[in-house]
């Protein structure tokens, strides 16, 4: 497999080569996690904590779940797929198993390709780019992630499998409509702030440690190792060399990730689980006033105090990262994994130019 020139590529074809990497990407990442899923018995953490539990409503209408011992063969993702479907037929999956799919593959396509788009931009003359380029472009694709988001994160607050199952709605798509439509634009964007400034600051350190692992890192390492790769006496690094850079990028990227995401979730949750009870005090689908808004930041702060009070000895620190490590190590192999494909995809699918951070392009021959 061959790495595409410009000769052979028009510069047109840009933007659906941005969409295809993407979209693959995204659906690897979905895959992965779903795996991933089977043996741990939790929703894996990829590039960000998954958006919607697509195991929310079999586990709730499993009648052993929350009574016996957990178990591969009644409580195991599959196992509750496969309960669910012979108590509701096989239209609970395109019903209530695919919208959670569909929803966390979507959010991933949307941090890919704006992450692809942006970079492409903000290349320089010569076609490359570096540090600056990827916070840049990483701040801005998790911006745009945070906006794709918004609305399932309004969901998702406000999300109780027993009211699905009790209600008329028959699958998720009706659900998450009819929620939508309560809440309004007000109740999807409260909170906002938020989000966006954990993502775009999180993404900005995700991608541009990423590219750095797997640009001027492994650059310097092969020099090191096998010389330099300009002379003609110099040794070619191993096929797994490059890969294995970037399944580093990608733990090392993860934990840049968290170190945004984890502390900045926590108090997320806590300010959406506010919210939503100012909500239901106002017996309102009205959007809060702006006096409102101020005292459900005013209301989270003083609930993290308590919390930290309580849980963590008084300690900022603890009670922000209390957790971290094993959050963090749930999450790296299948990150690790999906940025594989997106490297491979993104070098079959380039338009030619040569980046600032290079590559070991002899990997993708055949």
């Amino acid at each position: 497999m061959e790495v595409p020139s410009t000769a052979q590529k028009s510069s047109a074809n840009a933007p659906a080569a941005t969409s295809v990497v993407g979209a693959v990407t995204a659906g690897t990442r979905a895959l992965a996690s779903q795996l991933f899923t089977f043996y741990i018995r939790i929703p894996v953490k990829l590039f960000r904590p998954t958006r919607i539990d697509y195991l929310a409503l079999p586990r709730a209408i499993h009648p052993t779940y929350q009574i016996k011992p957990w178990n591969i063969f009644t409580h195991s993702g599959p196992a509750l797929i496969a309960h669910a479907v012979k108590e509701h037929g096989w239209q609970f999956i395109p019903n209530n198993i695919l919208p959670p799919l569909v929803a966390n593959s979507a959010v991933g396509l949307a941090l890919y390709t704006s992450y692809l788009t942006s970079l492409a931009i903000l290349k320089d003359d010569k076609g490359g780019y570096g540090m600056k380029q990827s916070l840049i472009a990483g701040g801005v694709a998790g911006g745009v992630q945070s906006l794709a988001a918004a609305p399932i994160d309004a969901i998702v607050t406000r999300f109780n499998a027993q009211d699905v199952l009790e209600s008329n709605h028959k699958s998720l798509w009706r659900y998450s409509a009819e929620k939508l439509r309560e809440i309004g634009a007000s109740g999807v964007f409260a909170g906002y702030s938020l989000s966006f400034l954990k993502e775009s600051l999180g993404f900005a350190a995700f991608f541009a440690t990423f590219e750095v692992v797997k640009g001027p890192w492994y650059n310097k390492f092969v020099k090191l190792v096998y010389g330099d790769q300009s002379q003609p006496n110099h040794q070619h690094p191993g096929r797994a060399v490059f890969p294995s850079f970037v399944l580093l990028a990608g733990g090392l990227s993860t934990f840049a990730l968290q170190l945004v995401h984890y502390p900045l979730g926590k108090v997320q949750r806590l300010h959406f689980i506010t919210l939503e009870m100012l909500y239901q005090k106002h017996h309102a689908p009205r959007p809060l006033k702006q006096g409102e808004y101020i005292e459900a930041y005013i209301k989270t702060f003083r609930k993290i105090n308590k919390l930290r009070l309580r849980d963590a000895k008084g300690s900022w620190f603890r009670w922000l990262f209390g957790g971290f490590f094993k959050s963090t190590l749930m999450a790296v192999p299948s990150t690790s994994i999906g940025l594989v494909v997106f490297e491979i995809m993104r070098l079959r699918y380039d338009d030619g130019e040569k980046p600032a951070f290079t590559y070991d392009e002899h990997f993708y021959d055949d």
